[in-house]
């Protein structure tokens, strides 16, 4: 091989292949070489990279198979890679400029579709990390799938979601009456005090008929020991029914006049004489 700039003649016997140009790689750019006959220490077959920044001259046994820049990745942000040889799963965080090693290449992870309507995210599998951003006093649970275990995250905080992890999607019941048909998803649960609406129809103790309308704050009374239980079911639903059934009973007790006129006090008194209420004027 001769490197220019050269003249030269050649000698007898000798051929000359095509010239080939220099790759003048800058910092965070890179090559993927392969060696296409032994030479030196590299055996035919042998893939390695040429990173920047440098000048690499390809010899003749050595033929470039890609070029490619540095992938930045920024904080609280992280890429999924695989090693092609052994199918195991690495997180690369940021902030750094990665290039992949001669036997990498960038994962594209997908999650269920609870997850992506949980998270309201498009359905499709990506390299890049999910990250999820907890407001205070939000919730998250973190499950592995690997050794089975749940973790808890607190906000405010940022959670990468890592190779082997998911998320524990929680299906809650919506609407107003509140109807399992009409359940909504959600990924993250508020502890701080949250407002519910439910509508449902009663009957006095005089046979009238009423539709009563319910709006009510409430907040979890739990410690880390505890989280576990706001993600096994439909507290939503669950809360919603124990409270239908106590307000039909607690009307059934009364007439028509008397439960229109105080049901704000009456079920005040009945359904909630251990915590504080706050009485509507409508």
């Amino acid at each position: 091989m001769r490197v220019g700039p050269k003249v030269f003649s050649l000698y007898p016997g000798e051929n000359a292949s095509d010239v080939k140009n220099r790759e003048i790689l800058n910092n965070g750019q890179a090559l993927l070489v392969r060696a296409t006959n032994d030479f030196e220490k590299r055996k035919a077959g042998d893939v390695y990279i040429v990173r920047g920044p440098t000048v690499f001259v390809p010899n003749v046994f050595e033929t470039i198979t890609r070029r490619f820049d540095a992938i930045s990745i920024a904080e609280n942000e992280a890429l999924y890679v695989q090693n092609n040889d052994t199918s195991e799963l690495r997180l690369v965080r940021g902030p750094v400029s990665f290039v992949p090693d001669v036997n990498e290449d960038l994962y594209e992870k997908s999650f269920s579709q609870d997850v992506y309507t949980a998270l309201n995210l498009p359905a499709q599998p990506s390299s890049k990390a999910l990250v999820v951003n907890l407001q205070k006093n939000e919730v998250l649970c973190v499950k592995d799938l690997h050794s089975n275990t749940e973790s808890f995250i607190k906000g405010p905080d940022s959670r990468v979601i890592g190779c082997n992890e998911t998320i524990k999607v929680v299906t809650l019941s919506g609407g107003v009456p509140k109807k399992w048909a009409t359940n909504t998803k959600t990924a993250t649960v508020s502890l701080a005090p949250d407002f519910c609406e439910d509508r449902m129809t009663v009957r006095t103790k005089d046979n009238a008929v009423l539709k009563v309308t319910l709006s009510y704050k409430f907040r979890f009374v739990v410690n880390d020991e505890t989280l576990y239980k706001i993600f096994e079911g439909d507290y939503i639903g669950f809360a919603c029914e124990c409270l239908r059934s106590g307000i039909r009973e607690v009307s059934s007790k009364y007439d028509f006049e008397h439960f229109h006129i105080n049901a704000s006090q009456i079920l005040c008194n009945k359904l909630f004489a251990d915590h504080t209420a706050v009485l509507s004027k409508d």
